[in-house]
């Protein structure tokens, strides 16, 4: 008669043994504390803005339309037609010799939001570009201070300044730069029911083509500002020199 050997039964698990009272009293306090709560509501609050306002998109959504440079586009609170792209070299008037070079971004613009409002810049996306969003500004074509408002129904051709971030150089060649247009929609915000023009969604991108007369009229007004400043300082020295 044949014998089976039955296989050995596995050795029983050793007992879980049960957390020290310290650390079941420490997590029960950690739980039960208002401040870690409040601590989780606020990063939680922080990633929904976060997202809500684009950052966390790293690369253009794919499937979007293409949109011809020059085209314009609705957006909500304004229409938009990007024009292209070039490097300008913005010179301090204070130090001529402090030159920074930044993204300059061609646009044409009218405010159909209902009342004077200042140019989102988080309309538009540039994948890829290490720019500093947080620092863009709006000019006015020629102008060299900022335009912090624009008016409704009224169409201007502006230059969105953009500096680069700490160490990046600004895109060389002349390569198209992906633009990426975010729509606006005029409804509650969903944190703080504040009603306003909020972005939605990406609607389009432009193969924004390189084109140095975008910023032509900036760095000619640069000139004469530095031209005029110089003039300035010559007379002053002239004057002290007569002295």
């Amino acid at each position: 008669m044949s014998h089976v050997t039955l296989p050995e039964a596995p050795a029983p698990l050793p007992p879980v043994e049960p957390a020290p009272d310290g650390v079941r009293s420490l997590v029960r306090r950690v739980l039960r504390s208002r401040w870690t709560w409040v601590t989780i509501a606020a990063v939680v609050l922080v990633v929904l803005v976060i997202g809500l306002l684009g950052g966390w998109r790293r690369v253009a959504p794919e499937g979007l339309p293409e949109v011809a440079p020059g085209e314009e586009v609705d957006l909500g609170q304004f229409r938009i037609a990007a024009t292209g792209w070039t490097v300008y070299e913005h010179v301090d008037t204070w130090d001529p010799d402090e030159v920074t070079p930044m993204l300059a971004l061609g646009l044409t613009v009218t405010n159909t939001g209902g009342y004077t409002a200042s140019l989102p810049l988080s309309m538009f996306e540039l994948p890829g570009v290490a720019v500093d969003t947080a620092t863009g500004e709006t000019h006015r074509s020629g102008e060299l201070d900022a335009t912090w408002t624009l008016a409704p129904d009224v169409t201007l051709d502006v230059v969105v300044l953009y500096e680069m971030l700490d160490g990046a150089q600004p895109p060389s060649g002349d390569d198209p730069l992906e633009l990426v247009l975010v729509e606006y929609d005029y409804h509650p915000h969903a944190l703080n029911g504040e009603e306003g023009w909020w972005p939605v969604q990406a609607v389009g991108t432009v193969a924004l083509p390189r084109d140095d007369a975008v910023a032509e009229t900036m760095t000619a007004a640069l000139a004469r500002e530095l031209a005029g400043d110089d003039a300035g300082t010559d007379a002053d020295d002239a004057a002290g020199s007569d002295g």
